[in-house]
């Protein structure tokens, strides 16, 4: 009906050509399912998550497509071919086509959604170079912040020479200075469009944006409070975040982490890697592990959240040595109910450095999971960096 003004959200049951379909609308994303089908769009009209014959899917802002397998017992995300993902592109078109014509044909505040699904039609093709334009790859991130908008206001990693990562390897370590901040964050906001609305909390990309200088670090708060003010619903609502380290971190003060939280800092995630000094050598990660206790105490007296990453999936007598002093370092962290504790399973194996296969390395981090909890009354939960994407 003409005029009439949509609810801010719902759920309905809907008639479609051949089929009932379920239909639901929140301020975040659009989803419609249809015999066992399921399919998540942002505001955009970008697909991001659902399910296609059974088989489960993520969709990058990208464009690419990837495939929740499950081989043996874990499950992880395994690109699609390109042709996959057209198929699949072109398949949520239709189905976002017809919801639009069923809820056209609508009485009441219904009708008015149709207008809103004009972008779900939209050919994506585009996405790619779109994406492209705007960012280098997103290589990771913590996995309690994959759906958070990304500001890569540092590009690449100071240190850059960690055995096990090879994340960075194709860029130098560059942070952004404040008008080059400034134009990334405008394309960032263009590019999301009102898809934007998907995100929670912001975080600070690449590996370590807090190396940067603390003045360049206050800038880029700066001029997130600008694009995001305290009365404006957003992404920042759910905080700010980025990664550190027990190299620049370490060395940081107390007054550093107080002036980053007054400018609205919200929490760090610290790869620890390994309570063990010997084997955080033979990563090639600086140390020392007991650098982080005091380091973690500045961090929470600023009034910053944590949190903590653990590898996981070393062979023979590594196995007990890595689990004993990790235990052993996060125990002395005073880690609260607001922290967390990652544990990630190897992926690749690190330059002399014995491993254990793939399913080993997940049983080895199911373990360090329990004895965290059970032991150090941690929250403690898996991180399969195979299960990323942006």
């Amino acid at each position: 009906m003409a005029g009439s003004t949509p609810p801010a959200s719902g759920t309905c049951r809907l008639q479609l050509p051949d089929r009932v379909c379920f239909f639901r609308w929140g301020p975040r994303s659009v989803v419609a399912g249809l015999d066992g089908d399921l399919v998540c769009w942002d505001w955009s009209g970008r697909p991001w998550a659902g399910v296609w014959d059974g088989r489960s899917w993520r969709r990058s802002l990208a464009g690419a497509y990837l495939e929740l397998s499950a081989p043996r017992r874990a499950r992880i995300l395994v690109p699609c071919s390109a042709e996959q993902g057209r198929r699949w592109d072109r398949r949520a078109q239709r189905l976002a086509r017809d919801l639009q014509q069923v809820l056209g044909a609508a009485r009441g505040p219904l009708a008015a959604l149709a207008p809103g699904l004009e972008p779900m039609i939209r050919d994506r093709s585009g996405d790619g170079p779109a994406f492209s334009r705007v960012y280098q790859p997103i290589s990771i991130l913590p996995p309690d912040r994959y759906l958070s908008l990304v500001l890569q206001f540092s590009r690449g990693c100071p240190w850059n020479r960690c055995t096990f990562c090879h994340f960075y390897r194709d860029r130098d370590f560059r942070p952004l200075d404040r008008a080059a901040a400034r134009a990334h964050m405008e394309a960032v906001i263009e590019l999301l469009g009102p898809g934007i609305s998907l995100r929670r909390g912001i975080f600070l990309a690449d590996a370590n944006a807090l190396a940067a200088p603390p003045s360049r670090i206050e800038q880029w708060l700066d001029l997130i409070h600008q694009a995001f003010p305290d009365d404006a619903p957003g992404p920042r609502a759910q905080g700010i975040y980025s990664f550190t380290d027990l190299l620049t971190g370490g060395e940081q003060q107390p007054d550093f982490w107080r002036r980053l939280a007054r400018g609205g800092l919200t929490g760090v995630y610290l790869g620890l890697e390994t309570g063990d000094g010997e084997l955080l050598e033979r990563l090639g990660k600086p140390g020392p592990p007991d650098r982080a206790v005091e380091m973690v105490a500045r961090i929470k007296q600023a009034g910053l959240r944590v949190g903590v990453i653990l590898l996981a999936g070393f062979a023979g007598s590594l196995a007990a040595i890595h689990r004993r002093a990790s235990l052993e370092v996060v125990g002395r962290l005073g880690l609260d109910r607001g922290d967390r504790v990652f544990v990630s399973p190897l992926v690749g194996a690190p330059d002399g450095v014995e491993i254990l296969d793939p399913e080993g390395c997940r049983e080895q981090a199911r373990q360090v999971i329990e004895a965290l909890r059970r032991e150090c009354g941690q929250r403690a939960v898996l991180y399969d960096i195979r299960r990323f994407v942006y």
